[in-house]
């Protein structure tokens, strides 16, 4: 059964509700044929990432226009500066993650993460920590994987 515009959005101003940090009056929603257009002001790009994942899973849903901003009254604007030493500052007290192994680059608000990492849930525990920073607008995670360095001579084989 076609589900209308109405029955979707308010599916989703009702999805809305049941996240404590989800201020649903920030959020525009605009349902038309399956597609839904956002608009909103935002003060933490995790916030932003959730508010899509909500709307991914909300049945009718065919695309997603995302307008929402992230941004903060001039008075309280954070530096590039500021969002690096504090995403470096995260990141190093993390245990999950080795130290020295990352660069933070941050560009207007947007960071880049740079490096090499052993493991896949290495590099997604830094931009998890990264985008929950503070001021930060965007992310590009542009750490690569090392290879695995085990050879078939350097496993042992047993048997019994």
């Amino acid at each position: 059964m076609m589900r209308t515009d109405a029955q979707i959005k308010q599916d989703i101003l009702d999805a809305f509700t049941f996240h404590p940090n989800m201020d649903e009056n920030q959020i525009g929603v605009l349902v038309k044929n399956g597609i839904v257009t956002l608009t909103g002001l935002f003060f933490s790009n995790a916030i932003k990432i959730t508010v899509v994942k909500i709307i991914e899973k909300v049945a009718g849903v065919k695309a997603i226009a995302e307008g929402i901003k992230i941004g903060y009254m001039s008075n309280l604007n954070t530096t590039d500066t500021e969002i690096a030493n504090a995403a470096i500052n995260a990141i190093e007290r993390n245990v999950s993650v080795p130290n020295g192994k990352v660069i933070v680059k941050v560009d207007n608000g947007w960071i880049t993460l740079l490096g090499e990492l052993e493991w896949a849930y290495e590099k997604d525990t830094i931009r998890r920590i990264a985008e929950n920073v503070s001021g930060v607008k965007g992310i590009t995670n542009n750490i690569i994987l090392k290879k695995a360095s085990i050879k078939p001579k350097n496993i042992k084989k047993k048997t019994r």
